[in-house]
């Protein structure tokens, strides 16, 4: 099969050539696939594993001893996982409007975004379908999708207002609503994944939210709420008053002494009703009062020791792990760490790490999504090309 001679190229160029040799076979097997039958075409980065660390930009520290031992990679493993989820998609629309992938659908779709609008692009046969045109996609702020529905945020200027906090945990909770304020009301918008016509949804104060199934879940600094896609106004969760993003549908309950670091905090599935209780020294040192969690998936949260060197721990702390990078974002599908700038992935389960750096590439930053948890997609844009991994593929 076409995967396993990629696979092959692969491993044998992470040995003996350099990456432009690496993109050379690919586009060698690329070529002769292509003369034996038509169809998508598929690529594949170089996969390696790679210490180092990266700046980040803010990180809380845990005061914990790291595990002498490091966990165990499995390149190989990851590197045929890495190849049959790498596309390689034109940078541009039919049109000339430059594409950005925003929101991974499955295992083989993805959301593209263009001046013109929303398009999917379908790996299995290699056609980009439009689901709806959009004026102004400038003011498109971040976006969310699944197989029935597209939800995006629009921004609307809004003005701020100052409130006086009385307690710490009103405190964190103004700060939140003020960074939102600041941004602006959002209006959101939503249209079916097959196409229609676009239909503004009922106002809320905008913050982190999330598509599950046909409801839209926001959190606005005081609680959260869910507002059905098929109509009808935003209802309070309930139990999920003064919640803080952690990783939809998770929350975290924001009681005083839990932000405070004075006793185990509790996070909240608001879907189920499920709680967890997480170790104590998560918001230690008033981590969570300050930087609420802003690293965490709902069962992973990146953290740097007092020496400066990065890990991943379980929200439960019943497990830590060093990673060979730093990272600015929440793990991905709350298994990935995703390190030096979009560069590396390391996986939390198994502990490989991976390298996606095509030649001549640049980081596509994930704008459109990453409000309820970490990306679904990474993407490199290299002239006239965006290679992209689809996380969704290598779960």
């Amino acid at each position: 099969m076409f995967e396993d001679e990629l696979t092959k190229t692969l491993n044998a160029a992470a040995k003996c050539g350099p990456p432009e040799d690496l993109l050379a076979g690919i586009d060698a097997l690329r070529r002769r696939r292509r003369r034996r039958r038509a169809g998508a075409a598929l690529a594949a980065c170089a996969v390696a594993v790679v210490v180092g660390v990266v700046t980040a930009l803010v990180r809380p520290t845990w005061p914990v001893s790291l595990p002498a031992t490091t966990p165990s990679t499995m390149a190989t493993d990851l590197t045929d996982r890495v190849a049959r989820a790498t596309l390689r998609i034109p940078a541009r629309s039919p049109e000339g409007h430059k594409y950005e992938g925003v929101e991974a659908i499955d295992t083989h779709r993805l959301l593209l975004l263009s001046e013109r609008g929303f398009d999917l692009y379908d790996a299995s046969t290699g056609r980009i379908t439009p689901v709806v045109r959009l004026p102004g996609r400038a003011d498109v702020r971040t976006v969310r999708a699944n197989e029935r529905h597209v939800v995006w945020a629009v921004n609307v200027k809004s003005s701020e207002r100052k409130t006086q906090p009385s307690s710490s945990i009103d405190s964190a909770q103004d700060r939140a609503s003020s960074s939102l304020r600041k941004l602006g009301t959002p209006e959101y918008w939503t249209v079916p994944l097959s196409g229609g016509t676009p239909r503004k949804l009922p106002p809320t104060l905008g913050g982190p939210f999330d598509l599950i199934g046909d409801d839209l879940i926001t959190l606005d600094g005081s609680g959260a709420r869910r507002t059905a896609l098929s109509g009808g106004q935003p209802q309070p969760i309930p139990g999920a008053d003064n919640a803080l993003a952690l990783d939809l549908p998770w929350v975290l309950l924001a009681t005083e002494p839990a932000v405070l670091g004075q006793e185990p905090a509790e996070s909240l599935n608001v879907l189920t009703g499920e709680k967890r209780r997480l170790t104590a020294d998560l918001c230690a040192s008033s981590a969570c009062l300050h930087a609420p969690l802003h690293l965490c998936s709902s069962d992973w949260c990146i953290r740097e020791d007092r020496a400066g060197k990065p890990f991943a721990r379980r929200t439960d702390g019943s497990r830590t792990v060093p990673l060979p990078g730093a990272s600015t974002e929440p793990p991905a599908l709350n298994r990935f760490a995703v390190l030096d700038g979009g560069r590396r992935l390391f996986d939390l389960t198994t502990g490989a790490s991976a390298v996606f750096d095509p030649p001549g590439s640049h980081e596509v930053p994930p704008s459109g999504t990453g409000t309820g948890g970490g990306r679904r997609l990474l993407a490199r844009s290299a002239g006239d090309v965006i290679w992209v991994v689809n996380l969704k593929a290598l779960s």
